[in-house]
């Protein structure tokens, strides 16, 4: 997370003192509200205001209005969330006399775009209140005010679209205008410079637009999906004064089954694990954020710019490793594996299918589906860990979790080879310990039993008692989690013809360009590429 540099200007002001909502005649705030200065954002309110600190002087600053019964110490406290973190960015403290306040506060142009929640905590004459939510898991105090501070927000409404078709682009912003460029993921040779940037070969024209008219709702730029080929897509929106935002999509196959081989982006799990604020509350929407909540909204951008959660780390090391070899599978978003049919179909589309992200959260149709399909000699690659562990449903554009694979009689071991055992940041070195088990996979390497390759792990999957018969473990992360677990990279092979490898860790598949690992991995390729033996 950026650091992220504030500032306050206290100014003290004579305002009508405006109506107060009826209270305790102790109460030492009878009013507290936001505002930027300027027009309201489309969904501001009392306790909810927008703020672009570009320095164009519209919409810089958050003001807070207090108007006090009594005199009392004041203390305001900026707060900014992050998972289920709170961390309080900036404090001041003063002592305020009787009568209407107004408190400012000046992001720099620097601060990340994000909600903070405005802790107001007024004390004198033995009494003490608090407005602000300490926790999403357990609100303390009354509703205070949150200021969301905006840069550029942006995201296609569909997760996937074909060729032929008009994706709708949501932007949010204050800029006078902006400009849209269409770009190929991991078909550039260009580097990205951080977690909140993405790249790729530009395609299509940049249209540049006139947003004047739109600097205080969200609005929709159609774009043209030509015909480009299959893969990972971004809009890049960049304003007039500099901010970028990024609308990340899938263009999958006119015709499914054109390439022999899926690659299935985790679209759900993205959205599961983003942190953004839509409805203002000062937390993230995610079932990650708040204690009782099942239930996230696929129509938001992601925050962090608008790249999709660990993207850089998990995802984009392995569509770099197709784009540098001018391989071209059919792309697919979770909606595009949910609308099949049966495995019947997806087994007469594909010979391989691979999931190189964390696919955490799958349908039970999805889960079914995949399992017919290995049932049917499908080959499978997971390049992740904690893979089909919780179901989930969708109705519209709202994602539900359910439960487990597990509580449904499906453990996860069963169709992967391994499962989900532990969750920490820390990170270990895999030790081979099976190479003659495989030795197609080691071909042409300097890689051998007791080689090691580090850097790995995150979460980690091990093999169970549900683990298909006659699977090899190649590699282990010994107790990477202490208690003895380890983690494990597996690979099985089935009567029907099915191949079936895992990578037992979290952020194998954005490994797969280091050097250690690129021979390894081009040799796992050229097994699991092909149909059935």
């Amino acid at each position: 997370m950026r650091k992220v540099a504030l500032a306050f200007l206290l100014a003290v002001v004579a305002l009508p003192v405006p109506v107060a909502p009826a209270g305790p005649p102790a109460a030492l705030v009878t009013w507290i509200s936001v505002s930027n200065g300027d027009t309201q954002y489309a969904r501001d309110g009392r306790l909810v205001t927008t703020v672009s600190p570009n320095g164009d002087g519209f919409r810089d600053s958050a003001r807070i209005h207090l108007v006090l019964s009594q005199s009392a110490d004041i203390t305001i406290g900026i707060w900014t969330t992050r998972t289920l973190l709170v961390r309080r960015v900036a404090v001041i403290h003063r002592h305020l006399s009787a009568g209407p306040h107004v408190l400012e506060w000046r992001p720099r142009t620097t601060t990340a775009a994000r909600s903070y929640i405005v802790r107001v905590v007024a004390s004198g004459h033995g009494i003490r209140v608090t407005y602000g939510a300490a926790t999403a898991w357990g609100a303390l105090g009354l509703p205070g005010p949150v200021v969301q501070v905006q840069h550029v927000s942006a995201y296609t409404e569909a997760r996937s679209y074909r060729p032929g078709s008009v994706a709708r682009l949501v932007v949010a912003t204050d800029a006078r205008s902006l400009t849209v460029q269409v770009m190929h993921v991991g078909w550039d040779a260009r580097r990205t410079r951080s977690a909140t940037e993405m790249s790729g070969a530009a395609v299509g024209e940049p249209v540049t637009v006139d947003w004047r008219h739109h600097r205080s709702r969200p609005s929709v730029i159609h774009l043209h999906v030509d015909a480009w080929p299959s893969g990972m897509y971004v809009a890049r929106v960049s304003t007039d004064d500099g901010r970028v935002g990024y609308a990340p999509f899938v263009v999958a196959p006119r015709v499914p089954g054109t390439a022999r081989i899926a690659v299935v982006m985790p679209t759900n799990t993205w959205l599961a694990y983003d942190f953004a604020d839509a409805n203002g509350d000062g937390y993230g929407d995610s079932w990650y954020a708040g204690s009782g909540n099942h239930r996230i909204s696929l129509a938001r951008a992601f925050l962090d710019e608008g790249v999709p959660p660990h993207f850089s780390a998990y995802d984009l090391g392995f569509i770099r490793w197709l784009g540098i070899r001018r391989i071209e599978p059919d792309f697919l978003s979770d909606d595009d594996l949910g609308r099949v049919t049966n495995a019947r179909t997806l087994a007469r589309h594909y010979d391989l299918i691979v999931f190189p992200g964390h696919e955490e959260y799958v349908t039970q149709h999805v889960e079914k589906v995949i399992r017919g399909y290995r049932n049917r000699g499908g080959n499978l690659m997971f390049l992740s860990a904690d893979n089909f562990y919780w179901h989930v449903t969708r109705r519209g554009n709202t994602l539900t979790r359910v439960g487990t694979f597990r509580a449904l009689g499906h453990p996860e071991a069963a169709l992967i080879g391994v499962q989900y055992r532990a969750h920490r940041n820390r990170l270990g070195c895999y030790t081979i310990t099976n190479a003659k088990a495989v030795p197609w996979l080691f071909h042409g390497t300097p890689l051998q039993n007791g080689s090691r390759l580090c850097h790995y792990g995150i979460e980690a999957d091990a093999v169970t008692a549900a683990t298909p018969a006659g699977t090899k473990v190649i590699a282990r992360i010994p107790n990477l989690f202490g208690h003895g677990l380890s983690a494990a990279m597996t690979y099985y092979e089935t009567p029907q013809g099915a191949r079936v490898f895992a990578a037992g860790t979290l952020n194998f598949g954005g490994s797969v360009n280091a050097p250690r690992v690129k021979a390894m991995f081009e040799n796992l390729w050229a097994r699991l590429a092909t149909g059935p033996v």
